[in-house]
């Protein structure tokens, strides 16, 4: 009776564990605090236009090869662009857009910062294809390196909506590749972010979200963070109080809480 007790005991502690980590994660050695900020839009999202046309004016398109196929991207370079190297955005659009739609939104960062800005287009403005797993950003970043004045220590990746989960994605895979990552209004599911990695190091990572937001609710993408973090990434999460997934209105305040969190990680 009493080694029936302890079996008992056992499966039903061992049960609870395993609600505990579903929820939050596991924990392991090198895990790191999730960081939780809140932000007040500069604007009243009630004012938000909710139409946006892309507007490609100023930047350069290009074409490179990435596993047997010709891909493409639209590039943003100031004028007033120094001497030298410089950092360099990867941007990843949403569904149904094109890069140009998220390099458009970064031009007065990259004026003011000395910036460039390089969005890679998604098979039939999306992404996910196969190609786009397995090849196209290494091919992406060497393409562009290879036509730009980049600092290889000095490149970041931001993404929006499903352009969000391809970064988050693109986080645990190319650690090498870039110094941290921004991710807005989108993220992978919790579920489908292992909780170990083959790199040795881990890449900082921000889930920028509005709590009025109804494509991707605040609980999934906190739980996707707590995971991150979990993993040993540097994680925050920055909760935009009263805005929804329309990210063109408020690019400017997005892009520079993106932009502060990358300074904050450059050695």
């Amino acid at each position: 009776m009493q080694n029936l007790t302890k079996v008992i005991f056992i499966v039903i502690f061992g049960g609870i564990l395993l609600l505990y980590y579903d929820k939050f994660g596991m924990p392991f050695v090198g895990a790191t605090d999730l960081v939780k900020k809140e932000h007040q839009p500069f604007l009243n999202p009630e004012s938000y236009s909710k139409r946006y046309i892309e507007n490609d004016t100023g930047q350069t398109f290009e074409q490179f090869e990435s596993i047997h196929e010709t891909r493409s991207y639209n590039v943003y370079v100031p004028d007033n662009l120094g001497e030298g190297k410089h950092p360099a955005i990867f941007v990843f659009h949403g569904a149904m857009r094109t890069g140009a739609s998220v390099v458009e939104r970064w031009k007065s960062n990259a004026d003011k910062h000395g910036l460039i800005i390089v969005g890679a287009h998604g098979h039939n403005r999306n992404w996910g294809k196969g190609t786009d797993i397995y090849g196209l950003i290494p091919a992406l970043v060497k393409d562009a390196k290879s036509k730009y004045p980049i600092d290889k220590d000095r490149m970041f990746m931001f993404g929006h909506s499903a352009g969000a989960l391809y970064a988050n994605w693109a986080t645990m895979r190319y650690p090498d590749l870039f110094v941290a990552s921004a991710i807005h209004g989108g993220a992978l599911k919790a579920n489908k972010i292992p909780l170990k990695s083959i790199h040795d190091k881990q890449m900082p990572i921000i889930y920028i979200l509005g709590n009025k937001d109804t494509v991707f609710s605040k609980w999934p993408i906190e739980k996707s963070a707590r995971k991150m973090s979990k993993r040993g990434h540097d994680t925050e999460f920055v909760l935009l109080i009263e805005h929804t997934h329309w990210y063109y209105d408020l690019a400017p305040q997005i892009n520079n809480i993106a932009w502060d969190f990358f300074e904050r990680h450059i050695d």
